[in-house]
């Protein structure tokens, strides 16, 4: 089943009332009171995507989505501090619930009509559980399919406490075990970090570590799970800098190895080693 993120924000323009009825009763819900051709003097009642435009029409198709196929759901709501992960069986109908609207539209206390799916079940987590996920969360949209955080969601709903592999991770915290695998100096052939330049991963194209090595030089790395990607190799080697620069691509391979200035390296073990490690078991012991 895959997992999705949603988001209850003040976007929903929806009361406190309201919210706190969707947090109660372990809802679920979108707020897209507009049809492609309907009045705006009430809200619109249907449930069919096709009613719809632009991001009102993509929510409604995740809806339909869970709706159809179940699913697990990471839950953001405004008004509260803790978060809610919640379980979606198959074939569980979308409901139309009433409540009022909020003051964003200038229309409070009129009737708003919510297109919501109830939990099969839910938990509840505090703030410091949940920052794993809420440092992650996808930055815009209402509710979509949440690829990263799959598993995470997954085994805290489901109660799994298993031994953490590298496939466990996020990309991001991929990206953070490499970091934090090159300040240790667990490998004396690759260059050890002293500080970090940019923040680590985020939306940069080519790279997704910036850093300093202790001998002055800098480190650009590139993070992968892929196996020896041919294109990220090449645009690595863009930044080749003389002496100045140490390039390193972390990646699946059966063949380590330097190619042209890029230092191939095995993901597989950058988790081997860093968890084998005082430091890197404390940090896979901590992360969710």
């Amino acid at each position: 089943m895959k997992t999705f993120f949603c988001r209850h924000s003040s976007e929903l323009d929806i009361d406190k009332e309201t919210h706190n009825h969707l947090w109660e009763n372990d809802f679920i819900a979108v707020h897209y009171p507009k049809s492609k051709n309907g009045n705006e003097e009430s809200d619109c009642d249907s449930i069919d995507p096709n009613d719809y435009a632009g991001p009102a029409k993509k929510a409604m198709n995740a809806l339909h989505k869970i709706s159809k196929d179940g699913g697990y759901v990471f839950s953001v709501y405004e008004n509260q501090d803790n978060y809610k992960i919640g379980f979606v069986e198959p074939n569980t109908e979308i409901e139309i619930v009433k409540g009022k609207w909020g003051y964003k539209n200038d229309v409070q206390g009129r009737t708003a009509l919510l297109k919501a799916i109830k939990f099969k079940k839910s938990i509840e987590l505090n703030p410091l559980d949940a920052l794993p996920l809420t440092c992650a969360q996808p930055r815009q949209g209402t509710i979509c399919v949440w690829h990263k955080a799959g598993k995470k969601v997954q085994n805290l709903m489901d109660g799994i406490n298993k031994p953490k592999k590298l496939s466990d991770l996020t990309p991001d915290l991929q990206e953070v075990l490499c970091s934090e695998f090159l300040r240790t100096g667990l490998d004396s052939s690759l260059p050890k970090l002293s500080s970090l330049l940019t923040p680590v991963g985020r939306t940069m194209k080519d790279v997704d570590i910036i850093g300093l090595a202790e001998n002055g030089k800098r480190v650009i790395v590139q993070v992968t799970y892929s196996f020896e990607p041919q294109e990220k190799i090449s645009r690595l080697k863009k930044y080749t800098n003389e002496n100045k620069t140490d390039l390193i691509i972390f990646c699946k391979t059966d063949n380590p190895r330097e190619n042209e200035g890029v230092m191939i390296y095995s993901l597989d073990e950058v988790f081997k080693r860093f968890s084998e490690s005082e430091t890197g078991r404390n940090w896979v012991d901590n992360i969710k």
